[in-house]
């Protein structure tokens, strides 16, 4: 294991072409000192040194608050990563692998103690998490080294473009398999205010579609793609979805915020409202999930720059509020009046929610049933004990009278 070392990189400059300072990465003076010293370390990092230099120039430049990797594997390149962080003295690290239980946590433990308290591992496939850790959680650059099949990648790169905040990275390694290659390129054809950093789908001809696959950067077995600076919404509708608080069982609407334009022009709003209802034990004799559900629209003027959109019928929950839990979804599509420009957010929707008002009462009343259930089991336990008190008194006489005999 080797000692903590910062290596000097220059930061990105906010007011530059993003994947211009990108592509500059690979002739900018550090990037042979870091390939000294990632050349050959981790020694159970299955990356190229280039692609690992690339991420680690990446993370020192880019100075992200929260970084996501799909696919452990062995943690090499999560301790890459870590190890960016840990120079920036900023951010977190969150990697998640199904298959890494045992694996995983034992390798990080090896780690300097510093590299150790950034990193968090999660025993999840990306579905698992996406669902349900990372539900309220945005992220400035995910690296993503799952399932390379197509279905599998393209659901990565689809959900982890929900969660990437503005102007935020994904890198998609192993864009030699076509699963990968061609999930970020119908990704792309969705997704057209991306940006994919080297030309890779220009330079790609459907004529010999296998021969003219490629990467971003040359020696670098992956696919960069660039976030907007700002949360499309266009015609097609975008998913965002929340995990409420506990105690809150009610959906009264929504605010946004955007980049307000300067030409005077309307839009209309549309949006899709879920509320689910999910039993914390649930069962076959009666514990069903509820969902309720409701449209709204709301006719925008884009120079302003937020508004509350309140529902015209909040969504209440109607089950037990103690022994459940509740997620929001909320789908948003947008109609320009006079053009295809895009509702550019400046960050996610935020829910208007209330508790229920009776919780604390209800609360109460299953605090009390616990209380007098542990009592009762108590009880039980007192009786069960005298009862073995009692056999094993019969069986000591026993034992006396079988000696004396």
């Amino acid at each position: 294991m080797r000692d903590l070392t910062k290596i000097t990189v220059q930061e990105f400059n906010r007011g530059e072409d993003l994947v211009v300072q990108i592509n500059h990465l690979p002739q900018s003076q550090s990037f042979n000192e870091c390939l000294d010293y990632f050349k050959n370390y981790p020694e159970n990092s299955v990356l190229a040194a280039s692609e690992r230099v690339i991420l680690y120039q990446l993370i020192r430049s880019l100075k992200p608050k929260r970084v996501l990797e799909i696919g452990s594997y062995y943690a090499g390149t999560s301790e890459v990563l870590a190890r960016g962080l840990w120079a920036n003295g900023v951010g977190e690290l969150i990697t998640i692998d199904p298959f890494g239980t045992e694996r995983v946590p034992k390798i990080i433990k090896t780690w300097p103690k510093p590299l150790q308290d950034l990193a968090s591992f999660y025993s999840q496939s990306s579905m698992d998490f996406f669902g349900t850790t990372a539900a309220n959680l945005c992220f400035d650059l995910i690296f993503i080294d799952g399932n390379h099949d197509y279905s599998f990648a393209l659901f990565d790169i689809m959900t982890s473009a929900i969660k990437i905040s503005p102007g935020g990275i994904i890198i998609m390694d192993n864009a030699e398999q076509p699963g990968v290659f061609w999930a970020a390129k119908h990704f792309l054809q969705l997704n057209p205010s991306w940006q994919e950093i080297g030309g890779v789908f220009e330079r790609h001809s459907d004529d010999s579609p296998y021969q003219t696959m490629s990467f971003s950067m040359e020696g670098v077995p992956a696919i960069i793609l660039v976030a907007p600076s700002y949360f499309p919404i266009g015609t097609d509708p975008v998913s965002y979805q929340f995990r409420l608080p506990d105690e809150d069982t009610i959906v009264k609407g929504f605010t946004i915020e955007w980049e307000a334009n300067t030409v005077e022009e309307e839009g209309t709003l549309n949006a899709l409202v879920y509320l689910r209802t999910f039993w914390h034990q649930p069962s076959v004799d009666g514990n069903f999930p509820e969902e309720l559900k409701i449209l709204q629209n709301a006719v925008i003027n884009v120079r302003n720059k937020s508004l509350d959109i309140y529902l015209d019928n909040p969504l209440k929950s109607t089950l037990d509020p103690v022994n459940t839990y509740c997620t929001c979804e909320i789908l948003l599509s947008w109609q320009s009046s006079n053009s295809n420009q895009e509702l550019q957010l400046i960050k996610t929707p935020e829910l208007i929610t209330a508790k229920d008002p009776n919780y604390e009462e209800k609360a109460l009343i299953k605090i009390n049933q616990l209380f007098n259930q542990l009592n009762e089991e108590k009880a039980q336990n007192q009786i069960l004990q005298q009862q073995l008190n009692q056999l094993n008194e019969e069986k000591a006489q026993n034992q006396i009278l079988q000696a004396t005999t």
